[in-house]
């Protein structure tokens, strides 16, 4: 019974980790990792310099954190908190449209655009948010509300449940 405590215990923080930009086994080469509890005390640190649309913060992923079981990687939290950054310009960008608010739609999209050069994607990740990235900026070029909402349904589904 201890040993099977014990394995769903190391499963369980692996799976974590995983979600949160790393991967089962290694993780991100080199990188700390923390509790999860940490992690979830640590978020508006870790989230400081990433840029979020007005009235918008971290508090769900915290929350999130707090009840991850096990331990999580540092870049990999940084990382899930700029791809959570991402998808919050998203529906931004989505809610300008509906407003027909050509500023905010504006904003959104040049932060999308800038987003593919933010240091905050791993290497292990980084060409997945760099492809992700591009179909986003191309589907709002376009002005495909529609698209924008399917990449955020695809993409962003833990964020965009958490609304």
């Amino acid at each position: 019974m201890i040993a099977l405590t014990a394995l769903l215990f190391v499963v369980a923080g692996g799976i974590g980790a995983y979600a949160l930009g790393g991967y089962l086994g290694e993780g991100i080469p080199g990188e700390r990792w923390i509790p999860a509890e940490e992690a979830s005390t640590r978020v508006a640190e870790l989230g400081a310099d990433i840029p979020l649309p007005a009235g918008r913060d971290f508090t769900w992923r915290a929350d999130n954190l707090r009840n991850l079981p096990g331990v999580v990687q540092e870049a990999g939290v940084i990382e899930t908190l700029a791809h959570d950054a991402a998808c919050m310009w998203a529906h931004e960008w989505v809610q300008a449209q509906t407003d027909r608010d050509l500023g905010r739609a504006s904003r959104a999209y040049e932060t999308i655009l800038a987003a593919r050069d933010w240091p905050y994607w791993t290497v292990i990740n980084a060409e997945f948010y760099d492809d992700e990235l591009l179909e986003l900026a191309n589907n709002m070029e376009d002005g495909s509300t529609e698209r924008v909402k399917s990449d955020l349904q695809l993409h962003c589904a833990d964020y965009t449940h958490s609304q």
